[in-house]
């Protein structure tokens, strides 16, 4: 397994997220929280773009407080059991879990860095197509500009990925 860290410029890596909660899922996972199996480094993702068929997906990783992934394992572990190395937990009628769930969710997203790891992928957790990592404020103008996860972007997305 290769560190988070290593693997910009590099196409066909074995992914280094040994834990993935998947937040929201649309025929694969579209936001959650990953940490590396190496460095123990703590990321939130979104989805930012998809190809025509949703297979292939383009995800931006940003950096979050260590223990986040923790806190957020405590609180689904109370109404679901952890699958790793991709969960995607099920909040189910507890009202109280999913409220929980969710604040954490927010709290999580308000203290996030911007985007500092780009990657592309077909499932998180076993491969990562490309990766690229963004190191500073200039280098995230020349990302696209994206609200919400559109087709018609994907192929800016991966000329950013190859340059």
């Amino acid at each position: 397994m290769t560190c988070c860290q290593l693997i910009s410029g590099k196409a066909g890596v074995p992914s280094p997220f040994c834990k993935i909660i998947s937040f929201s899922y649309y025929d694969g996972t579209t936001s959650g929280a990953a940490m590396c199996g190496v460095c123990g480094r703590e990321y939130f993702y979104d989805l930012l773009s998809w190809d025509d068929n949703q297979d292939v997906r383009i995800y931006g990783f940003s950096s979050i407080q260590a223990g986040s992934l923790g806190d957020l394992t405590e609180i689904c572990s109370r109404f679901d059991t952890p699958k790793w190395p991709e969960w995607h937990p099920k909040p189910g009628v507890n009202d109280r879990g999913r409220k929980e769930f969710r604040a954490k969710i927010g709290e999580i997203r308000k203290t996030k860095t911007p985007p500092q790891l780009v990657v592309a992928s077909e499932e998180l957790s076993k491969l990562l197509l490309l990766a690229k990592a963004v190191h500073t404020a200039e280098l995230l103008s020349d990302m696209p500009d994206s609200e919400s996860p559109d087709a018609k972007d994907f192929t800016k997305w991966l000329a950013f990925l190859k340059s």
